[in-house]
């Protein structure tokens, strides 16, 4: 099927991110903080150049956007790495950490891989052939489809939301009846059907481009604070396609 061979090494690329990460993850691992107060490891760094050297690799002609190293190359076809997302949760030696990849033509995301390592876990989606959680370690099939729950009222849904606590959009949330307190996978909560609404108020464009994908051939939907698919606005709303424009409205995003 088309993009095949591009989910082939994109999956390749996040298995081998999870041994390097899970063959350090016991250890004292160093660290330094960037200018944004965030954690990177030596970790982060290896992963990120075994990735990189890949894509040179299998990919010459395609540009790059990695968290720690930027911008690398241009052309219509980009590949978008954050090597180790949730960097201060292994260094805590907690789960809800692991590796992102997405794949983009024109500025849309054609395929999305993200896994969770502790777990032996992964979701990956092609744009057009739905989306699918499997063992990390294991076969990849089309066997495995995941789908968003479809609860199709907010007094119904069940929301969680990563933010200031503070905010008052953030207070308005956990007012809902079905409120959940923020914790780790909460995306992964939510293509599991655990979830029915995940607010962000924060992200870099590497964070939210495989979620949007997911989240979309799963069935459901994604919209920015301004009610578009924006990923450089720092959020949005992840929801099943019925609750989205409710969930703007309460906020008064769109």
């Amino acid at each position: 099927m088309e993009y095949d061979a591009d989910l082939a090494i994109a999956l390749d690329m996040a298995r081998r991110a999870a041994d390097v990460a899970l063959g350090c993850f016991d250890d004292a691992v160093s660290h330094k903080l960037k200018p944004d107060g965030s954690p990177v490891t030596e970790v982060d760094l290896a992963i990120e150049a075994d990735l990189i050297a890949t894509l040179a690799r299998e990919r010459p002609d395609d540009a790059i956007l990695s968290e720690e190293r930027g911008e690398i190359g241009s052309g219509n076809r980009r590949w978008m790495l954050d090597p180790l997302d949730g960097t201060s949760m292994f260094l805590d030696h907690t789960g809800g950490w692991g590796t992102l990849v997405t794949l983009q033509e024109d500025g849309k995301s054609l395929l999305a891989v993200i896994t969770r390592p502790l777990e032996s876990r992964l979701w990956w989606a092609v744009r057009g052939q739905g989306a699918y959680g499997d063992d990390l370690s294991g076969e990849i099939t089309r066997n495995s489809p995941v789908r968003l729950s479809q609860a199709d009222t907010l007094d119904a849904a069940q929301v969680m939301a990563w933010g200031d606590p503070a905010s008052p959009e953030m207070a308005v949330l956990a007012k809902l009846a079905g409120w959940n307190e923020p914790g780790i996978d909460s995306f992964i909560r939510l293509v599991d059907g655990e979830l029915d609404v995940i607010v962000s108020f924060g992200g870099l464009v590497w964070d939210h481009a495989p979620c949007v994908l997911l989240v979309e051939e799963a069935g459901g939907a994604f919209r920015d604070r301004r009610g578009g698919k924006r990923l450089d606005l720092l959020g949005g709303v992840y929801s099943n396609a019925h609750l989205s424009d409710a969930v703007g409205e309460l906020l008064g995003w769109y």
